[in-house]
């Protein structure tokens, strides 16, 4: 034997496989020891060589670069508050939508998502929820407004309104409240 070739052909041998999230294969390097000589001999060596770098979005399986669906939950979407509030128990709720990223990182990745009724609001004692909100109760209808002093009440609480006290124009002829009507009209 003269030279490294007569000992074979330098070059990738096995397959490919994975190291680091890349893929690698072994090279194999033949050399002539002793060339030329009674005591030549062939030895080789295999040294893993970087084959391809995977992409960020992309992770080695088997020996290939292959698709990551996700690394991360926020890469599913965004948690949050979906659809309209609604009434449950008295309260308001809203259904949260949770998303999480099974497997993250690797070629069995998916996303997932969840939602549950989460409570967004308690309705006080005076209170109904209607519509998806807390609204006042509706006075009882055989309530009735009393004086005290110059202040109104309905059920112990003060009474606001407004109005003006003008029954006695529909008493009067049609020119004295049409008069009448004139001279307050700019008060």
């Amino acid at each position: 034997m003269y030279n490294n070739n007569d000992c074979g052909t330098n070059g990738f041998s096995g397959n490919p496989f994975c190291s680091s999230g890349n893929v690698f294969q072994n090279y194999l390097t033949y050399t002539c020891n002793n060339p030329g000589t009674l005591s030549s001999s062939c030895s080789s060596s295999s040294v893993p060589q970087l084959v391809l770098i995977c992409s960020s979005s992309q992770t080695c399986l088997s020996g290939s670069c292959v698709g990551v669906t996700c690394f991360n939950n926020s890469q599913c979407g965004t948690n949050g508050f979906v659809g309209n509030p609604f009434c449950s128990s008295g309260n308001v709720f809203q259904n949260y939508l949770t998303y999480t990223c099974n497997n993250p990182g690797t070629s069995g990745s998916s996303c997932s998502n969840s939602s549950v009724a989460t409570l967004k609001q308690t309705c006080l004692s005076n209170q109904t929820c209607s519509s998806g909100s807390c609204v006042n109760n509706i006075a009882n209808l055989s309530s009735f407004v009393s004086v005290n002093g110059s202040n109104f009440y309905l059920n112990g609480n003060p009474f606001y309104f407004a109005g003006v006290n003008s029954y006695y124009l529909f008493m009067q002829k049609t020119i004295v409240a049409v008069l009448i009507l004139e001279v307050i009209k700019d008060v």
